[in-house]
């Protein structure tokens, strides 16, 4: 049954977060590029009136997604053209004069005045393209065919030996491993993490027992535990690309003199301005380090510029303002009367909060630096466009849900209607039928016979 959207019920506990969290960014964004655009001699409000346009696009695209009719997110030719546009857009950054390499990431695509990265939509592509195929496999999962499952949503049908082998090969090219092995391809890292995590937590949403789960992703965990050992020992360092080893040299000691000039800078002078904050800030717009001190201020290392002027206490209140819309997210999905609903909350939500992690993790040193920025608040008109998206798509979701929850609640109130008791034959009039019956024969009627 189709179900159109309502457009009078916005979820609050989502949308609020959200265009808040966009001020603050509004905020920073012309705090900390005003003052090297004034001292190059540009206008101190053109970085911001940028974000502005960029805020206004992904907040019409939110509210257009938040009206769509919901079956539309789950068409399954919508699905399969949305996985052909991003792996071509993907191989595309490999093309010259088309892909542009940005802090040694070729991730991104010129186009005409603008760039992007095309890892931003396969983000949220990944969600829904997972979540209708676990929906649709819902019954071999009851049936606990769990490696049919995994096969068949992680690299598509591409083992089959009787299926051709250009369709093999296609399949194949548009599953969720093909754009893990893009992203790597494009060093990446930090979004191929993000990537990685979230089909990890779509596999765990999908109604898989835990112990299956971890019977076919132990390999995996057991590679990167290796991986983490490779990684703090600096002997084995040197067999990852450049940019890499900087940023882990940095993660393992930032105030390593042979580093300071190079990676390890940016998380020292993020360090110290997060110390000079302390817990009530020096005041909006009087940063020390955003003067040149701190490389990429106004991107993934905005929430430290943030931390330096409004102090920990409002950058915790910042914290606690996406965790609550991320809370919301979850809670939708637990209540979530559809199994597709569901998955794609718990996706948006880990997928929120995964970039949360790994933004603060890295300008905090608890994780090593990855170049993700801050949802809403760092400057990139890509992220920010995708992000509102994103939250359209939750709205649409929880919208979705609210009118089932409606009707539910409508069905229980509403009182049974009274059985129709059977009508009474009229009763006939009193000596109607005397009336006929004593009625005397006409005399003028000819009777003639034919014998």
């Amino acid at each position: 049954m189709k179900r159109k959207i309502s457009s009078s019920y916005i979820d609050t506990l989502i949308f609020v977060p959200f265009i808040i969290l966009n001020i603050v960014g509004l905020l920073m964004v012309w705090s900390v590029t005003s003052v090297n655009l004034i001292a190059q001699g540009m206008n101190g409000y053109s970085g911001v009136i940028k974000q502005l346009i960029f805020f206004a696009i992904g907040l019409g695209l939110c509210l257009f997604t938040k009206r769509l009719n919901h079956d539309f997110l789950s068409n399954p030719r919508l699905l399969t053209l949305s996985k052909i546009a991003c792996f071509a857009m993907m191989v595309a950054t490999f093309i010259p004069h088309v892909g542009v390499t940005v802090n040694g990431s070729n991730a991104w695509l010129n186009i005409s005045v603008f760039t992007f990265q095309p890892i931003e939509i396969v983000k949220i592509g990944l969600i829904l393209w997972m979540a209708n195929d676990f929906v649709q496999l819902e019954q071999a999962i009851a049936d606990g065919k769990y490696g049919f499952v995994f096969k068949k949503v992680l690299i598509g049908n591409c083992l089959r030996r009787h299926t051709p082998i250009l369709k093999r090969i296609t399949q194949f090219a548009l599953s969720p491993v093909a754009f893990l092995i893009l992203s790597f391809c494009q060093k990446d890292m930090g979004n191929m993490a993000i990537c990685a995590l979230i089909i990890i937590v779509m596999i765990g949403a999908s109604g898989i027992r835990l112990g299956k789960i971890f019977k076919y992703l132990a390999p995996l965990a057991g590679i990167g535990f290796i991986g983490f050992w490779f990684l703090k020992n600096k002997k084995f360092i040197t067999v990852l690309p450049n940019h890499i080893q900087e940023r882990v040299m940095a993660w393992i000691d930032p105030f390593e003199k042979s580093i300071t000039a190079s990676a390890g800078w940016q998380l020292k002078q993020g360090m110290f301005a997060i110390s000079n904050g302390g817990l009530r800030g020096a005041g909006l717009g009087r940063s020390i380090e955003k003067r040149g001190y701190l490389p990429e201020a106004e991107n993934d290392f905005v929430f430290t510029i943030l931390s330096e002027e409004f102090g920990a206490i409002l950058a915790s209140l910042v914290l606690l303002i996406i965790t609550v819309m991320i809370g919301r997210m979850y809670k939708v999905a637990i209540r979530a009367k559809s199994a597709y609903n569901s998955m794609v909350m718990i996706g948006l939500g880990s997928f929120f909060l995964i970039q949360v992690f790994i933004n603060v993790g890295g300008v905090i040193g608890l994780i090593p630096s990855t170049g993700v920025v801050f949802p809403f608040v760092s400057q990139g008109g890509t992220s920010l466009v995708i992000l509102s998206l994103a939250i359209g798509i939750a709205l649409n979701v929880s919208a979705d849900e609210k009118i089932v929850e409606d009707f539910e609640v409508v069905a229980r109130t509403e009182p049974p209607k009274p059985a129709l008791e059977p009508e009474e034959p009229e009763a006939a009039q009193p000596g109607l039928a005397e009336k006929v019956t004593n009625e005397p024969e006409n005399d003028n009627i000819i009777k003639v016979d034919f014998n």
